[in-house]
């Protein structure tokens, strides 16, 4: 994954057979400092991308 925190990636390596996290920001901020555009997107266009057909 781009960006995890520290503690969710020692979690997910008790679950996982390994565990990739580009950036592991340790100051104890959000994910979404990690992105330039980290915006929230709204529920109704999840779904439409959701809808759509992707090729296989």
């Amino acid at each position: 994954m781009p960006v995890c925190g520290p503690d969710t990636a020692a979690a997910l390596r008790e679950e996982a057979d390994d565990v990739l996290a580009l950036h592991q920001p340790r100051h104890g901020g959000s994910v979404g400092e990690g992105y330039a555009d980290f915006h929230r997107v709204p529920d109704e266009e999840v779904l439409d991308a959701l809808r759509e057909p992707h090729p296989a």
